[in-house]
C-alpha cells in the first residue's frame, strides 16, 4: 500500500498551519483551531471528490480554523506536488505552493511572537549599511541570520527616514537588499552612474572584478 502525500502544512514555532488560497492571488495561513473555536476540515467543499493522493481521514478531520489569519473565509488548501485536496483538472498542472505570501497573514503571525534579541553584530551592520547607502545608494548584506533580517531592515528604515531618505528594501533567505536614491547627492549620483557603467563594460569584456563595497557579509 502506497504512502499518502503530505498535506500542504507548515510548522511555525511548534504550531501547524495550512497554506491556503482564497482565490489564487496569495498563499494565506490557516491555523489549527483552538479547543473552543469553530473548526472545519481541509476538505469541506460540497460535491467535490477527495484527491486519493492524500489520506482521507486527514482531509476530513475538522481541526482547522474556519478563517485565515487575516480573516478570509472559504479557503482551500494550496496544491502540493500531489495537487489540490480534491480532484481537479488543475492537478499536476500547477506548481506546488511552498510558503505563505499574504503580507497581512505574515504581519499578524509576527505579532504573535516575541521580537528576537538583537545580535551583537546588528549595530555594526546598520552603521556599515548606512555608510554604503550614502556612498552608493544601495546595499546588499549576505548571510543575515533569519531572526535578524527584519530587525536589520527596521533599523535601516528608521535611520533612513531620520535622514529624510526614501527607503526600499527586501529580505530573503539569508540576505537583505536595500536602496535609496535620495541618499546620494547629485554629484555622487553622477559618480555612481559612471562607476556602474565601468563595471558593466568590464564584466562584458570578461574581467573578474572584486566584490563592490556595498555588497558585504553579515559577519
Amino acid at each position: 500500500m502506497g504512502t499518502s502525500a503530505n498535506l500542504n502544512t507548515i510548522a511555525i514555532h511548534g504550531r501547524s498551519y495550512v497554506l491556503a488560497w482564497v482565490g489564487a492571488s496569495a498563499a494565506h495561513l490557516v491555523a489549527e483551531a483552538g479547543a473552543e473555536d469553530p473548526a472545519r476540515p481541509i476538505m469541506s467543499h460540497a460535491g467535490a471528490e477527495p484527491n486519493p493522493a492524500y489520506d482521507f481521514d486527514e482531509l476530513t478531520n475538522a481541526s482547522w480554523a474556519t478563517r485565515t489569519l487575516c480573516g478570509r473565509g472559504e479557503w482551500i488548501m494550496c496544491p502540493t506536488e500531489a495537487g489540490r485536496a480534491f480532484l481537479s483538472m488543475w492537478n499536476e498542472r500547477e506548481d506546488a505552493v511552498l510558503a505563505p505570501s499574504c503580507k497581512r497573514c505574515l504581519a499578524i503571525l509576527d505579532k504573535q511572537f516575541a521580537e528576537p534579541v538583537p545580535a551583537e553584530r546588528l549595530g555594526w551592520n546598520v552603521i556599515r549599511a548606512m555608510e554604503q547607502l550614502q556612498e552608493w545608494g544601495c546595499v546588499h548584506v549576505l548571510g543575515v541570520p533569519a531572526d535578524q533580517a527584519e530587525l536589520l531592515r527596521k533599523r535601516l528604515r528608521v535611520e533612513a527616514r531620520h535622514r529624510g531618505w526614501k527607503f526600499l528594501s527586501r529580505v530573503g533567505d539569508g540576505y537583505l537588499i536595500a536602496a535609496s536614491e535620495d541618499a546620494l547627492s547629485p554629484e555622487r549620483r553622477d559618480l555612481v552612474m559612471a562607476e556602474s557603467m565601468q563595471r558593466i563594460h568590464a564584466v562584458n569584456s570578461g574581467a573578474q572584478l572584486s566584490q563592490p563595497s556595498w555588497r558585504f557579509a553579515w559577519s
